[in-house]
């Protein structure tokens, strides 16, 4: 989809490199989880490596005796950030942070095609909230993709090899903060404009998720868990765990970056079709079970929230459309 500001071979990378990092976050993090059976000690760390890592590139950049001015004029902080614009992104850390942590406990109970079948779900939730909050006006093929999409969802869940009540609860908490998040975090970006580049959001997100786990760690009792399983780890599950904290440095620049360039709409069409190859991969790699029902409602409702965002990206754009010969007839009078 072309951008204004954005060449499309440019918006083309920043897809592919998103895409890439979110299928290989999501398969590490699935192998870390029943490597370390810590969740929340997997994200302190996840965070930790991020910050430390930028702190490194910053000293780097900026140090006079390697480089006379800084060549990655885009690695930098926003200089003296104001407190109240802190704050406010606090909140999209803090949703972050629970993110992760839900989508962690998800792995661990369930597997990739059912977190897959819940994330489809949540566009149901986005769309009746972007009514109540925007006035978004659905047409009937939105409607019928929407039901298409439970429809899908209801014969995955019946049919489900890897049926956990405590999963499916985690795979629910973490559909509804995913929502919070992203409506937050869309706010700040796009209508209250917080003048933070992509290397800011992914510092305050990390430091700020740094401070909020830690508690965690020793109120769920992660550290003496830790204690009795270091020695069981393996040589291979240590390198996908730290595999997973390179993920998430990028993915976070990834989503970042990419969300400037395109709408929120192509988002979801990005996402969807990122999750066939997820399924196929985790089929083939962690030898997960379906079953020919499980196989027809993953794809009853993939297709259908394909459509949903096509049919919405089809009104999206008659809206703007209809605005913009509304605007150009006010001009001529």
């Amino acid at each position: 989809m072309k951008n204004n500001n954005y060449s499309l071979y440019d918006i083309g990378w920043s897809i592919l490199f998103y895409s890439i990092c979110s299928n290989l976050m999501t398969l590490t993090n699935k192998i870390s989880i029943k490597a370390l059976y810590a969740p929340f000690f997997l994200t302190w760390i996840q965070f930790v490596f991020v910050i430390f890592f930028l702190l490194f590139v910053f000293f780097i950049l900026n140090c006079h005796i390697i480089f006379k001015k800084n060549p990655l004029k885009n690695l930098t902080l926003s200089p003296n950030p104001s407190i109240k614009h802190v704050s406010l992104w606090s909140i999209v850390s803090v949703l972050f942070s629970s993110m992760l942590i839900t989508s962690f406990y998800s792995l661990r109970y369930v597997n990739v095609s059912t977190v897959v079948v819940f994330n489809s779900i949540r566009i149901i939730f986005s769309a009746i909230l972007e009514r109540m909050i925007i006035g978004f006006d659905f047409d009937k093929n939105i409607i019928v993709c929407m039901i298409g999409i439970l429809m899908g969802s209801f014969i995955y869940s019946v049919h489900d090899i890897s049926f956990s009540m405590i999963g499916y609860g985690f795979c629910f908490c973490n559909m509804l903060i995913a929502i919070f998040e992203k409506i937050v975090q869309k706010y700040l970006m796009s209508t209250y404009q917080i003048p933070f580049s992509n290397i800011d959001m992914i510092f305050y997100n990390n430091l700020i998720g740094i401070f909020f786990i830690l508690p965690f760690l020793f109120i769920f009792r992660e550290h003496i868990r830790l204690q009795q399983r270091w020695k069981e780890i393996k040589t291979y599950e240590w390198i996908f765990i730290l595999f997973s904290m390179i993920m998430g440095l990028l993915i976070s620049y990834g989503g970042f970056h990419l969300q400037r360039r395109i709408s929120a709409t192509t988002f979801l069409i990005i996402n969807n079709c990122n999750k066939c190859f997820l399924i196929f991969v985790t089929y083939l790699i962690l030898k997960e079970q379906l079953n020919i029902f499980m196989v027809i409602g993953f794809l009853f409702s993939l297709l259908s929230s394909i459509g949903y965002g096509y049919y919405k990206l089809k009104l999206d754009q008659n809206k703007n459309n209809v605005n913009h010969y509304i605007r150009i007839i006010l001009e001529e009078k």
